[in-house]
């Protein structure tokens, strides 16, 4: 136990304890033109991280009816990579001690002495680019350019070629215990010196469908040294996000708002019916009524067959000659007015 002086000089016990960490398992993201981004931290500490080993780690994206692998980042010490490149350097020198073109095995010398001796037709064209014929390859003795060829070939030193060329397989398996990965990584890199932690932010897009409400990512992995697999992650816990959007407010069905948006229009006719006087008995034969009450029922039907607007009212009015008092001229041209609307109302 260790002792500190308090604020009132005393010596007091103290313990230090080991911070404790605490990770929420799940996360909410909000939908923003049909894509959201999956955020997380990986988080390497210092007890993972040694200049011989690499790291890798491989996140799994789990949909509710599909898994997808995401890029994975990978963590190398600067020992193991510069053992990984030792490996590759030995593949390549070995590569290159393979012969690609058999010719470098023919003793070309000897084989034009041969032909010169044997085929002076054929040596003659040694400098021209036409084409021989099989016959003129062969000598007189009945040996063939192939044949030819064939007899002033190292046959053990292409054999060993032949051999080095089966090979290719197991000597890449031989040198190169540690390849590299195929295909895309988020993260590639190498640790130098004494690494205490590192911590990659980890950002997947993601194009969301209508209605996807969760969304899980999973991490696999494991240690490895030159030698193969030191120790494997997997099972771990798995960190969901749960998807915010406002598709998921709708639902599969047809809705309606019905709303009445009124335009009022007028439109105002002056006709001429002419009533006995002092009277308000309608009289369609009387003097110019015929052609006037004709024009009434041809404006009334243009109203009618407008398919535009609908009719909301007909207001009709009347008036009666200066003569008489004003009361009775009022009550004859409400009783005239009256008179039209019947008659034309029977007509609608």
């Amino acid at each position: 136990m260790r002792a500190v002086k308090d604020e009132n000089g005393e010596m007091v016990a103290t313990e230090e304890l080991a911070p404790a960490i605490v990770v929420a398992p799940f996360r909410h993201v909000a939908e923003r033109d049909g894509r959201v981004e999956l955020r997380f931290r990986v988080c390497v500490p210092d007890t993972m991280l040694d200049s011989h080993w690499q790291l890798r780690l491989f996140p799994l994206l789990h949909l509710p009816d599909s898994t997808a692998a995401l890029d994975p980042v990978i963590i190398s010490g600067s020992r193991f990579r510069k053992e990984q490149l030792r490996g590759y350097q030995l593949y390549e020198r070995f590569l290159s001690s393979i012969v690609g073109d058999n010719m470098h095995f023919v003793r070309k010398q000897d084989l034009e002495h041969f032909i010169e001796r044997n085929s002076p037709e054929l040596f003659a064209l040694k400098y021209d680019s036409t084409l021989v014929s099989e016959s003129l390859q062969v000598s007189v003795f009945g040996v063939s350019g192939a044949e030819a060829v064939e007899h002033y070939t190292n046959s053990i030193a292409r054999m060993f070629n032949d051999r080095k060329i089966a090979r290719k397989d197991r000597m890449f398996r031989k040198f190169v215990k540690s390849p590299w990965l195929e295909g895309t990584l988020r993260l590639d890199t190498v640790i130098r010196g004494n690494e205490k932690e590192v911590i990659f932010e980890y950002v997947q897009a993601l194009q969301v469908r209508p209605k996807l409400k969760k969304a899980q990512i999973s991490m696999n992995g494991g240690i490895y040294s030159s030698e193969g697999e030191l120790w494997s992650m997997t099972g771990a816990d798995s960190l969901t996000f749960y998807i915010s959007s406002i598709g998921n407010l709708m639902q599969d069905r047809e809705r309606y708002l019905v709303k009445v948006i009124e335009r009022r229009v007028e439109e105002n006719s002056v006709c001429w019916i002419e009533f006995e006087s002092g009277k308000s008995v309608l009289e369609p034969a009387r003097g110019n009524n015929p052609a006037e009450m004709s024009r009434i029922q041809k404006n009334l039907a243009q109203l009618l067959d407008n398919e535009l607007f609908d009719i909301d009212s007909i207001v009709v009015t009347a008036s009666a000659s200066p003569e008489g008092s004003l009361a009775l001229n009022g009550r004859l041209a409400q009783a005239r007015s009256a008179s039209v609307s019947a008659w034309f109302g029977a007509y609608v």
